[in-house]
């Protein structure tokens, strides 16, 4: 594959897969999670009147799944970063995205059609299939982040593109924090048919908040790749990117509400320099997680896709409606539930995922 003349000089850093601070990152997030909607499941089995599972306390999985948004950037930009301006680039990369995220999905896809025994209609079958960005209501829980996920790659292939690829990208970064902090303007700047209510549109305001935590995440990457901090300013990084997630939990019901417009920037770079403080630190040496988190950051994508699809079966196997359990089988169907999609996901991740990914990098 042919270099940049930039990408032949720059400094030889760890991929992000190597990274095992960020694979237990992951591994957390993906946890975060499914925890939340493992207790939503549990407590549907409960006798009417009796006391919340846990006091009432969620997980802050929505915190998670901003968390993934800005890993995303960064991967995106550790991995692919020397490919800008590269002939064919683009179609490589959505080729290599593709082949990663859907396997997955789809099965998971196929355990919600089997736990609901019907197919949706012949009008969702296409969005459902493709993950396309625009809304249609889900049944795989967490697929409208994949949805987010497939609008970032599209743009992020297009950035990559010979000649106009980083003029886009600064397209895209204004268009994303204008339409952030000036919503007005998509009378004039959105088409009419991208800003109906039935399209997840790709600039839009119920969108361009997360397009900010992508940002902070290519950011991150980028300073990773090109500057990064020793071991000294990396603990600076990590802690000030702790210190502005944890000022903005107040105001995000402590991690359970996603983000305003004015937060959205702090939460961007709050994630960013975590990212980055940990990435710079696992390679100066200062960190040094156990092969056990190669293994768990495996392990993360298939429980994030999966796990939703396991409660559906076991839902419409033993639907809330024919079996009620006091707080003692709630907690006892908590654990079960847990232990039984930790493992179903570790066997989906090395006897499914991980071969598949082997297969593709021989490929």
């Amino acid at each position: 594959m042919p270099k940049t003349p930039g990408s032949m000089n720059a400094p030889h850093r760890p991929g992000p897969a190597k990274l095992r601070t960020l694979e237990i990152g992951r591994f957390i997030a993906a946890s975060l999670v499914m925890a939340t909607h493992l207790i939503w499941f549990a407590r549907a089995y409960g006798l009417a009147g009796q006391a919340a599972l846990l006091g009432g306390f969620v997980p802050p999985a929505p915190f998670a799944v901003q968390f993934f948004f800005t890993l995303s950037g960064f991967v995106m930009v550790c991995a692919h970063g020397r490919e800008f301006g590269q002939h064919g680039a683009s179609a490589r990369f959505w080729w290599r995205r593709a082949r990663r995220v859907y396997p997955m999905y789809w099965l998971s896809l196929l355990l919600v059609l089997c736990a609901l025994r019907a197919m949706p209609e012949a009008g969702r079958v296409l969005g459902l299939v493709t993950l396309a960005p625009y809304f249609t209501p889900d049944i795989v829980p967490p697929a409208w982040s994949l949805r987010l996920e497939i609008a970032f790659y599209l743009l992020f292939g297009l950035c990559l593109l010979p000649r106009i690829g980083r003029a886009l990208l600064v397209l895209w970064v204004a268009g994303a924090v204008a339409l952030t902090y000036w919503p007005h303007l998509q009378a004039d700047l959105v088409p009419q048919a991208l800003r109906a209510h039935a399209v997840l549109f790709l600039f839009g305001t119920n969108f361009t908040c997360f397009h900010l935590q992508f940002f902070g995440g290519m950011l991150a990457g980028w300073l990773y790749q090109t500057r990064p901090p020793g071991p000294r300013l990396a603990w600076g990084v990590l802690a000030a990117g702790a210190a502005a997630l944890l000022l903005c939990l107040p105001f995000l019901h402590w991690g359970n509400a996603y983000y305003t417009p004015a937060l959205a920037p702090v939460l961007s770079l709050g994630f960013g320099a975590v990212v980055l403080g940990l990435a710079a630190l696992e390679t100066a040496g200062a960190i040094r997680p156990t092969a056990l988190a190669t293994r768990l950051g495996a392990i993360s994508y298939p429980l994030y896709i999966l796990h939703g699809s396991f409660l559906a079966l076991f839902t419409a196997l033993a639907a809330p409606s024919r079996l009620h359990l006091g707080q003692g089988g709630q907690y006892a169907l908590l654990l079960g539930a847990m232990l039984a999609i930790y493992a179903l996901s570790a066997a989906a991740a090395f006897f499914i995922d991980q071969p598949l990914q082997r297969r593709r990098r021989r490929a």
